[in-house]
Formats: structure tokens, sequence, C-alpha cells
């Protein structure tokens, strides 16, 4: 059973910056990570939460057992993904 996957409102914002062929990779690689999340899934050391890495950008995610669902919260380049998310 996959999980749905519920985009925040600042991630939407992040993914309207990014250009059409970054925006459809990260995208199809969440319909991966709602299939088999704990496939692609890793923990954020020190921190709740999870990321998934899709080429040179990180999202993080948290996920939800109780509601089957999995909550995009941020997209943003490796570059700056650990400062300040």
């Amino acid at each position: 059973m996959s999980y749905e996957l519920v985009w925040s409102p600042r991630s939407k914002k992040m993914l309207k910056k990014l250009e059409n062929k970054q925006i459809i990779r990260i995208i199809k690689k969440m319909e991966k990570v709602a299939i088999s999340p704990y496939d692609f899934l890793e923990k954020i050391g020190g921190e709740e939460g999870y990321k998934v890495r899709v080429g040179d950008y990180r999202v993080f995610v948290d996920l939800n057992k109780d509601k089957h669902a999995i909550e995009v919260l941020t997209v943003r380049h490796r570059r700056h993904a650990y400062k300040n998310k």
C-alpha cells in the first residue's frame, strides 16, 4: 500500500523556483518514495524527519505512519540544505 504525498506550501514555492527538468525529476522520485518509502528515506542525523536525495537537491519530509502519509516539507539544493532549513 503506497503512502499519500502531501506537499506543504513551502515545498511548492521552492519547486516553482526550479527548472522544469528538475521539478519533473523530483516529483517522479517522490512518487517512487510514496510506493516504498523505506527504500529511499534517510534519517536526518540529530533531528526528527527524513531526507531524500534527488541529484543535487534534498527533499526533506515527515513520515506519518498512522495516516499513511508523507509530508514534503521543503526542497533545497544540497549546498544550502543543512543551513537553516
